[in-house]
Parts: C-alpha cells; sequence; structure tokens
C-alpha cells in the first residue's frame, strides 16, 4: 500500500507541474531534441533582473526543461518551489539552491541553470569631450568593460592611452532623464535603432544621445551627489597595470552615471611601450608614470633621458636624467615630482658617429664598422681653415652603462702627423656613439666645458630625432 501511495503522490506532482508550465513559465523541449543556444561565459556572473535562463529539471526519473526570467525582485518561479530568489547568485549557486528546494518533494532532484541571455538595464556616461549617451549595459558589465568600448573612446589622436585617470563613477539610483532632454527615441529593431558595442559577454547597446540643456556646471553636480550619491573616482589605468581589478572594476548597475572631466594636468611620454599623453595626477613622480607608461626599449639610451620643462614664464628648461642608477635605487625617480606639461622623452642608444666643430658639414653620421676618423671627416666636408688639428679628440661614452663609474673618455689625436708623412699612433677605431670634435686654432684644451658643449649637441641631435621620428 506504501508503494502505491508513492507511485500516486509522484503521478501528482507531475500532473501539478504540467498543469504550471503554461502559466508560470514557458516548458521547453526535453534535451536532446532541440539545438540549445551557444553557452555564454557566465562561471562568475552574478544573476539579476531580466536575466532569460534555462532550467533542466530531473525530478530522479525523466527531466522536463523550463524558461525562466528573473524579476525586479531577483526570483524565479517554478513548480511546487514556487518563488525562490536568486538574485546575486552565480548560476552554480542558484542551481544548487534549486536542488535543495526540491528535495523537499523529490529524493534525488537535480536542477542545472544556463543563462540564455543577459537582462539589460541603462546608464549614462558624460564629460566635456563627450556627448551624453545613455548606454543599455548587459547584466554583469563592469566599468573596464564600458570604459574600454570603441564606440565611446574613438581612437584618434585626441584621446590617447592614460589621457582619462579621474572616471566618476555616481551611484545613486536617481533617474538621470530628469537631467536631460532626449534628442533621439529609441527603437529596437531596424535603420537607426540600437547600435550593438563589441563587448567582451557581458556587452553593452547604445541607446540614445541627449542634448544636456539643464545641466551647465557638471563639476558643481557632481560635488551636490556626493551628498546622497556615493561617488567612486577610479583611475581605470592604475587599476589594470596595478591589477586591482577586484577591488576597483567594479561591477555597474541601474541607473550609475559615469562622469569622465578632461585632464587639467598632463605629461607626454615618447620612447616607451605606451606612448602617449598621460593626465598628472596630484604629486606623482616620474617612476610612477613610467610604470603606467610600460616598459622600455631596450635599444632605450637610459643615461640619456630628457625632460623638457615650462617655468612660470614659459621658457623652456631641458633637464638631463639619469635612468641607470634607479634600476638598484627605485627610490631616485620616486623622489623626483613632475610637473604639468612635462615631455619625458626617453631616446634610442646611439648608432651613429658626430662630427662637430671646425668642419664644413658638422652634424651626426651612420655608423659603419671599420671606418676610421679620416673617414668620417671626409663625410663632413673635411676640416675649415681654422681647425686645431693637433687636439682632435675623440670623446667616447662608457661602455659599460650599468656602471656609474665608467665616465665617458676624451681620446686626443694630432692628426699633423699625417701630413708630415708620420703613422698615426692613437687607435682611432670607432664605435657607435663616439663624437669626433675638432678645436679651433688658440683655443685652450678645457676638457670639462667639451664634454658638456658635446653632452648638450648630442642630447639635441637624439630629442630632434625622437621627436619628429618614431619612438
Amino acid at each position: 500500500m506504501g508503494k502505491q501511495t508513492a507511485s500516486l503522490a509522484r503521478a501528482a506532482l507531475a500532473a501539478l507541474l504540467l498543469l504550471y508550465a503554461p502559466a508560470a513559465f514557458a516548458q521547453g523541449p526535453a534535451r536532446g531534441t532541440a539545438e540549445l543556444p551557444p553557452l555564454l561565459d557566465t562561471a562568475e556572473h552574478q544573476l539579476a533582473e531580466g536575466d532569460y535562463l534555462l532550467a533542466q529539471f530531473f525530478d530522479g526519473q525523466q527531466q522536463q526543461d523550463y524558461y525562466l526570467q528573473v524579476d525586479s525582485a531577483g526570483e524565479v518561479r517554478m513548480p511546487l518551489v514556487n518563488a525562490v530568489n536568486v538574485g546575486g547568485l552565480t548560476p552554480r549557486e542558484a542551481s544548487e539552491l534549486l536542488t535543495s528546494e526540491y528535495e523537499r518533494f523529490y529524493h534525488n532532484p537535480y536542477v542545472t541553470l544556463q543563462v540564455l541571455s543577459f537582462g539589460q538595464f541603462e546608464i549614462f556616461v558624460f564629460g566635456p569631450d563627450f556627448p551624453g549617451k545613455i548606454y543599455r549595459i548587459n547584466n554583469g558589465t563592469r566599468l573596464l568593460d564600458v570604459l574600454n568600448n570603441t564606440a565611446i573612446f574613438q581612437p584618434t589622436p585626441e584621446v590617447e592611452i592614460g589621457r582619462y585617470r579621474r572616471v566618476h563613477l555616481v551611484r545613486g539610483n536617481f533617474d538621470f532623464r530628469n537631467l536631460m532632454q532626449l534628442t533621439e527615441d529609441w527603437s529596437g529593431a531596424g535603420a537607426g535603432g540600437a547600435q550593438a558595442l563589441n563587448l567582451p559577454s557581458p556587452g553593452a547597446v547604445a541607446r540614445t544621445q541627449t542634448s544636456l540643456a539643464a545641466i551647465t556646471n557638471w563639476r558643481a553636480w557632481i560635488q551636490e551627489r556626493t551628498k546622497d550619491s556615493q561617488v567612486s573616482v577610479i583611475d581605470p589605468l592604475a587599476l589594470t597595470v596595478e591589477g586591482e581589478l577586484s577591488r576597483f572594476n567594479l561591477e555597474l548597475k541601474r541607473n550609475d552615471v559615469i562622469y569622465i572631466p578632461t585632464a587639467e594636468r598632463f605629461v607626454e611620454v615618447r620612447g616607451v611601450a605606451n606612448p602617449g599623453r598621460y593626465e598628472l595626477l596630484a604629486d606623482e613622480s616620474l617612476g610612477e608614470i613610467l610604470r603606467l607608461a610600460g616598459s622600455l626599449n631596450y635599444t632605450s639610451d637610459l643615461i640619456n633621458t630628457v625632460i623638457t620643462r615650462f617655468d612660470d614664464c614659459g621658457n623652456v628648461e631641458r633637464l638631463v636624467f639619469n635612468l641607470f642608477p634607479a634600476l638598484d635605487q627605485p627610490q631616485l625617480i620616486e623622489d623626483f615630482k613632475l610637473q604639468n606639461r612635462d615631455v619625458i622623452r626617453i631616446v634610442p642608444r646611439e648608432q651613429r658617429i658626430f662630427v662637430l666643430g671646425e668642419v664644413n658639414l658638422a652634424g651626426a653620421f651612420d655608423f659603419v664598422e671599420d671606418s676610421t676618423v679620416l673617414d668620417y671627416l671626409a663625410l663632413a666636408g673635411g676640416e675649415t681653415p681654422s681647425a686645431h688639428l693637433a687636439w682632435i679628440a675623440i670623446i667616447r661614452q662608457g661602455r659599460n652603462r650599468l656602471d656609474q663609474i665608467d665616465q665617458a673618455e676624451v681620446i686626443q689625436a694630432n692628426f699633423k702627423e699625417i701630413h708630415k708623412g708620420l703613422p698615426l699612433c692613437t687607435d682611432l677605431s670607432l664605435l657607435p656613439g663616439d663624437v669626433i670634435y675638432v678645436p679651433p686654432k688658440g683655443a685652450r684644451f678645457e676638457l670639462s666645458h667639451i664634454l658638456q658643449a658635446v653632452s648638450t649637441i648630442v642630447t639635441s641631435f637624439a630629442v630632434f630625432d625622437s621627436a619628429s621620428g618614431s619612438n
């Protein structure tokens, strides 16, 4: 009698399931009878309003498929268990919760959930450099998903990496529609409808552009929001480079506002993996900016890093900074504070020979293996009548660039010996970056003055090439 009663109970429950299906949810075909949509990457997705789900329910004897949608309360409805709150749970957690709910009615039930499509909500993105726009985005979309989308940040020379580093996420669940007048109605299909953005799943959809006539002082508006809203100021560049994604790459919520102010202070960095203009935050150092700008080229001349700076009167000052000591003493670049409009240029290591002084065509010439000083003097048009050939100097950078003690050396050569038919005894084989300096007659050979003048000229050559050519 007990077995018969249990069998009748199971039959009654099955009948209830069939009766419930048309009214409370959509019942799909059994497994294998229809092709399911492709799986979305939802392992870490937290279920939220509007998510459309496939629930595959096994009661121990047979399977039924049901199509569910998460409501505004975060609940889904299934037979017998009625409303179950799955909001904020991952699909796996929600599956386990539903399975446990059905254990009250079945001996070995099992429920699996698959997210078929994401629910959507609206956020507002604006800033001085961007027209205000409403975006309809999928549940689970995070801040960087929106900020990294080229449909918002068009890749133009005006929008460079690192230019916007004070992104304000305003969260207060207020209706931003009251702040603006919509200038274009949105329709879900056809020409002129929503434009899909190329975001990783979950993604976003552009909804409409707006006219911001009601509010003109947006800085004051943001400050006002701090009284009744949560305002987070996030540096997306540091967030990515320094690996703070778990803490600050926030999942967006309904009615969030993203405000992107124009950079008030900036620096430019050249000769790095990610060259461009970077917004300069308060008290940032050379070390902090270089970390954000990426690695240096292996051919970089770290000894001659050039920082161009403007003083209060607009005059240009050029500083030459040696980055090599910072490899062992990082504090050296951490203590070097940058200023607004600084330009940092890390130039390539020299692969040329410089011929300066009393020659007809002073300049820089490509290094050629086994070429001599006389070869380069010929390339420079020969010496002038004022040349002091008895005191020609070959100035050479230290070969060990990692050694701060290995200073530049000067090799002096008396080229008058050649005119007398005598052999030139000095070893004059050249290396890339060597400088051949021909002084004028009557000038005193002051080593310190020559090194200073040559360093300035050679650095200027390198900076000019860096500014006018490739980074």
